[in-house]
């Protein structure tokens, strides 16, 4: 069974480095905010081309903590996608905002601009005060940050990227992640960039959002038992910063064969009815998942099983309709392209280290299950 993604093939990979690093950890005695996350932090933030990074438990917390850090109050709207990990929506509320759920695009599924327009006007009329938005890099792909970026400075709002999914993908010859006031990533063992256990990272274009952020990942502390103000405990530990440090190394390299793989599918799936991801234009896409849409998923899913291939959803319930969520949302724009498209996307095997032989297997397979 080829299947979606292999975690343990990421860690065969660089085991003798990782076990290394592991080794290293142990033997320092030292385990909670040291030299590891410390150097961890300098390193992603030189590679991001940020001015500052601060290393966190998860990419939830990242979200919570950059809202909290840039003053966003409680009940003020952050304007985000419903076609996403519910964790976007979950840091936001964690942070005591109100998330509002704008559209997608149809073909990139990352935030609509026209739909945002909308929604911050409808969010107004209802009385919200809309304070940042919060676009999702999903899949892989940029959003149309000139786009989203020119609705942000013209009604004065925060932006706050979801870097989750997009750790090295480019808008125009810029990173992701550089764009805003903040960035979130989550480091999730799955992520293009991934720890070995839970982990996240959040940096900031300023850097006494970074410094406050730092203070807050430790219950407010500056100096030690003394709470400046009320923080949180969601702290990077070392053993996962030193894991990241080696991953990190690797990740350009990752990235690359991940666009190898996405080829290979493209060139191959292509004059079949089904669509297939689309790239933005002066983008570079770096395929978290692969994902293509297709009339009849269910069938396809199930042929392709019986062939040997796993695939996944990503994501089966936007979240305007999931039971936590749909009662109580405001409703500020028609979420038309979400709910069309979401039982339509599957996700196909993607991971660095499939081979080629692999990804035409899966191709061979997607051809004869669509015949």
């Amino acid at each position: 069974m080829i299947p979606t993604n292999d975690v343990l093939a990421g860690y065969n990979a660089q085991s003798a480095e990782i076990d290394a690093a592991v080794l290293r950890v142990l033997r320092s005695g030292w385990y909670i905010l040291g030299q590891e996350v410390e150097a961890f932090e300098r390193e992603f933030a030189a590679w991001l081309g940020s001015s500052s990074a601060v290393g966190v438990a998860n990419g939830t917390d990242a979200i919570m903590l950059a809202l909290r850090a840039l003053g966003v109050q409680p009940g003020e709207g952050v304007l985000t996608v419903s076609h996403t990990a519910v964790a976007t929506v979950a840091g936001i509320e964690m942070a005591g905002a109100i998330p509002l759920l704008v559209d997608i695009e149809p073909e990139t599924c990352t935030m609509c601009p026209v739909s945002l327009i909308r929604a911050i006007a409808a969010a107004e009329s209802q009385g919200i005060v809309c304070r940042a938005v919060m676009p999702v890099h999903l899949y892989g792909h940029p959003c149309d940050m000139d786009a989203i970026c020119s609705v942000v400075r013209d009604r004065g709002l925060l932006l706050i990227e979801d870097c989750s999914q997009s750790h090295g993908a480019l808008f125009r010859g810029r990173m992701t992640g550089t764009f805003g006031d903040a960035a979130a990533f989550s480091l999730y063992p799955t992520k293009n960039l991934g720890a070995l256990g839970d982990a996240g990272v959040v940096t900031f274009a300023e850097q006494s959002a970074a410094d406050r952020t730092k203070m807050l990942r430790q219950y407010g502390w500056q100096e030690r038992n003394r709470s400046e103000f009320a923080g949180v405990n969601s702290r990077l530990d070392e053993l996962q910063a030193a894991i990241l440090r080696v991953r990190l190394k690797g990740l350009d390299a990752a990235n690359e064969r991940r666009q190898n793989i996405a080829a290979v599918y493209g060139q191959g799936l292509r004059g079949l009815p089904l669509q297939l991801p689309v790239r933005r234009p002066d983008c570079r896409h770096v395929y978290h998942q692969y994902v293509i849409q297709t009339q009849d998923r269910g069938r396809l899913q199930v042929r392709l099983r019986e062939a040997g291939v796993s695939t996944m959803v990503h994501y089966p319930h936007p979240v305007h309709l999931q039971p936590a969520y749909a009662s109580r949302l405001p409703q500020v724009d028609p979420l038309t392209n979400t709910e069309r498209i979401v039982p339509q996307v599957l996700s196909l095997p993607m991971f660095p280290e499939m081979t080629e032989t692999q990804a035409s297997a899966v191709v061979r397979a997607v051809i004869a299950a669509t015949g």
